[in-house]
């Protein structure tokens, strides 16, 4: 802190702010906010209401996806794919199956391809309440799951495409 000839420094408290400007700013001196009136009521206030759109939130939810947040292995799911790991023509979607659930919220998942190489969390994946692992030919998949590669988003996006994925894929004739 530079001080000026003929100027006295200004007391400073332990965060390097003087308490002259403290007060204009309506801290007082040990740093706590001034005390407007109605501050403690409306803050409650907001609480209650953020705790009960976040109770609706969790049940809009559940009802959305059959009853429940848990995904049991063998559930069929959806993972959103990003515009850069698929081709033009791509579903947007990927078709997985939950083959582990790893932590509270994590969870392995696997296609055709092989197993996705990283762990997913509950809200990246969408159910597919409707479908079975016979009827999209995921029932092989859950008894040797652990022996299949482990492959990267785009290796998942190639296998569901009906082009071939992204890029060009080349020839490997003579």
């Amino acid at each position: 802190m530079a001080i000026i000839a003929g100027t006295k420094p200004l007391p400073v408290d332990n965060m390097g702010v003087p308490n002259e400007a403290q007060e204009t700013m309506g801290m007082s001196p040990d740093g706590a906010l001034a005390n407007t009136p109605g501050r403690m009521g409306k803050r409650k206030a907001a609480l209650k209401n953020l705790e009960g759109q976040a109770q609706r939130m969790r049940k809009r939810a559940a009802e959305r996806d059959g009853g429940g947040n848990e995904l049991a292995p063998g559930t069929i799911v959806q993972l959103a794919l990003q515009d850069v790991d698929r081709g033009k023509t791509d579903n947007p979607n990927a078709t997985m199956i939950v083959v582990e659930k790893v932590g509270a919220t994590t969870y392995r998942i696997a296609n055709k391809a092989g197993v996705y190489k990283e762990l997913v969390t509950r809200a990246y994946l969408k159910p597919l309440p409707a479908a079975t692992p016979q009827l999209l030919g995921f029932a092989h998949i859950m008894g040797e799951w652990e022996g299949m590669p482990k492959v990267g988003i785009r290796a998942v996006a190639a296998s569901a495409s009906h082009v071939g994925g992204q890029g060009m894929l080349r020839c490997a004739c003579t």
